[in-house]
């Protein structure tokens, strides 16, 4: 008699809501207790799900040296043991904190999902699947709650997201909470490679980690699930914001580009700042433009300038400069920052 089993429960349900039914996954596997509870849990379900074409890829950054060696090795062996392809880069560790710019943790974090859409691509495989799960999504939004965030950035991590060329990333382990994922390798015998950098204190998220895992079992409980209530609600009110600011821009559109956006500001006035603020950042998203160093004080400036015509001309972080005559809102990137995005 089989026995119920939670995760691989909830971890079916992600798969056949997101997966849509396309019949390839790859599987961006760390070595890590959370992306082996991924490999397993979609090993076991295959069949059950439809899954035909399954294969692994793992990115060695090098950031920890010998250790970083031994993981990519461990997921390799796992991969040989379950008779499943793997796809194994290794990154230079010096090339990559050279072009972090600041952020290495961001710039890591670039270059594994470049190497999860080219591989994607390269082996015709439709869709990525993360591990990401319910404890992530509550660092994610504390994280962006520290930074600043504006309502749009209180959704946190996306189900579901669409890359460039057909690509979906998928992650059906969100609404999994992390106890459940570390009873499912308990029951099931998984082991797993334990990161030694998840325990310092040098990036911004771990921080966050090591302070919701000080917290008592109950409490950390309470406040994860407020986060994610006040994800879901962020959600929903986001979904009604976007369908205005699609009717906003509709009206005030006058010209676009790849590079540029000319709208209207005399239909713009016409509402309330909010509202108009909301719109030009659906413009930044549609445009594909960075916003990574867009704050609330820079979106500000920019409805301001919007419905005031002050200033008339700004740059802001990313390239994307603005430029007012008269009613005309203009604003245009440069090549490199579209590419850079």
């Amino acid at each position: 008699m089989n026995h119920p089993c939670p995760f691989l429960d909830v971890l079916h349900d992600g798969l056949t809501r997101l997966a849509d039914g396309l019949h390839g996954v790859l599987l961006a596997v760390s070595g890590g207790a959370d992306s082996m509870a991924l490999l397993n849990g979609v090993l076991a379900l295959a069949q059950k799900t439809g899954i035909q074409q399954l294969e692994v890829a793992h990115l060695n950054h090098g950031l920890r040296g010998a250790e970083s060696d031994e993981d990519a090795e461990f997921v390799r062996e796992a991969c040989r043991t379950a008779g499943v392809s793997c796809v194994v880069e290794a990154l230079s560790a010096q090339a990559l904190r050279a072009d972090s710019r600041g952020s290495l943790e961001e710039s890591a974090r670039t270059a594994r999902y470049d190497f999860l859409q080219r591989t994607a691509l390269a082996r015709n495989l439709p869709l990525i699947a993360t591990a990401h799960h319910q404890q992530d999504q509550a660092e994610t939004l504390l994280f962006s709650l520290l930074r600043g965030t504006g309502l749009r950035g209180l959704r946190g991590i996306p189900e579901i997201r669409q890359c460039s060329q057909g690509v979906r990333i998928i992650r059906p382990m969100l609404r999994i909470d992390r106890v459940t994922v570390l009873q499912y390798l308990t029951t099931c015998g998984v082991t797993c490679r334990e990161d030694s950098s998840n325990s310092t204190a040098e990036f911004a998220r771990n921080r966050i980690r090591l302070l919701l895992r000080s917290m008592e079992d109950d409490q950390a409980r309470v406040f994860e699930s407020s986060l994610l209530r006040l994800s879901h609600q962020a959600r929903l009110t986001t979904e009604i914001m976007d369908q205005v600011a699609e009717t906003i821009l509709k009206a005030s559109l006058l010209e676009v580009t790849a590079t540029e956006v000319k709208l209207d500001r005399t239909q713009l006035t016409h509402w309330p700042e909010p509202l108009v603020r909301h719109s030009l950042i659906l413009t930044w998203i549609l445009q594909g433009w960075p916003r990574q160093r867009m704050d609330a004080v820079q979106w500000q400036r920019l409805s301001d300038a919007a419905i005031t015509g002050r200033p008339p001309r700004w740059s802001f972080p990313g390239g994307v400069r603005l430029s007012i005559r008269r009613t005309v809102l203009h604003l245009y990137a440069s090549e490199a920052s579209i590419r850079e995005s």
